[in-house]
């Protein structure tokens, strides 16, 4: 049974993402995770087990009406997202929506354009913008700042391209994101939410997105990141370290979340990156799966 004073957490999927969010949400004092669905119930009843949920479900609409269930969190591949969200939202519930949130920036603006009308929170999984090296460089940046980031994007693991195999009538160039490119581009975004693109220019090498202080520099394949703000020597960071990092990195996201929650506003910026993002990546004019 959960606290009355802690929010009730419900997941849909049993499987490796699930697992962060059952970790990350177990760590934090004001969450309690109360109920599980998987449609391989014989998984959802182990990670039940491992994770000291009281709630065992046969269908995902059984977690969504959980009266405990305060926020539903989608961890189901993302193809079946929109669908998914339709339903949580008629029920009033708080969506956590794994990243990316949609495999195009349109129907990832529909999600956002339903949860408005329907009043819900909806919370864009953002890891990386939680990691301190971000926030540190952010706080170092100010709107006069000029800078340069040279962004290699990640290409998916194998893994990836094996557990999408079923659902590959819906697969597009942008499913490639699942291996971390739209997570780094939020984080991106993140860093120069103040600034808007004035444009999105392909080159041989990759894609070249233009601001009034700056520019990106986007090229397909590696997972580095180096940052030159003003006449500074670059900053690099490591992207593929940050991303094998969920279980540190999770909680810290979720605590913002709690926050969040506690102030009743919404995060707009994390929502317009998720939009930005998926039009940034889906601009790339090279194959983003290898």
């Amino acid at each position: 049974q959960r606290c009355v004073n802690r929010i009730g957490i419900g997941i849909l999927g049993a499987g490796w993402s699930g697992e962060y969010h059952a970790a990350a949400i177990n760590s934090n004092p004001a969450l309690s995770l109360v109920s599980i669905y998987d449609r391989d119930e014989g998984k959802a009843r182990d990670f039940a087990s491992r994770h000291h949920i009281p709630k065992l479900q046969r269908d995902e609409e059984y977690v969504i009406d959980d009266s405990d269930v305060d926020i539903v969190v989608v961890a189901t591949p993302t193809p079946f997202h929109f669908s998914t969200v339709k339903e949580i939202a008629k029920r009033g519930k708080g969506i956590v929506l794994e990243t990316p949130i949609s495999d195009t920036a349109s129907e990832a603006s529909e999600i956002i354009s339903l949860a408005e009308e329907e009043g819900i929170f909806l919370f864009p999984v953002s890891t990386l913008s939680a990691a301190p090296e971000i926030r540190k460089i952010k706080e170092r940046l100010s709107p006069s700042s000029s800078f340069t980031v040279d962004f290699s994007l990640l290409s998916p693991y194998p893994r990836w391209k094996r557990n999408w195999t079923p659902y590959s009538s819906r697969l597009t160039r942008n499913m490639a994101l699942l291996a971390g490119s739209y997570e780094v581009m939020d984080a991106i975004y993140y860093l120069f939410e103040e600034e808007k693109a004035m444009a999105i220019e392909p080159m041989p090498w990759g894609l070249e997105v233009s601001f009034s202080s700056g520019k990106l520099l986007l090229r397909d394949g590696g997972s580095s990141l180096t940052i030159n703000i003003g006449g500074e020597k670059g900053e690099r960071i490591d992207f593929s370290a940050l991303y094998s990092r969920p279980l540190a990195l999770l909680p810290l996201w979720y605590s913002s979340v709690v926050e969040t929650l506690e102030k009743g506003v919404w995060d707009e910026g994390a929502l317009s990156r998720s939009i930005r993002s998926l039009e940034t990546i889906s601009a790339f004019p090279g194959p983003l799966i290898h």
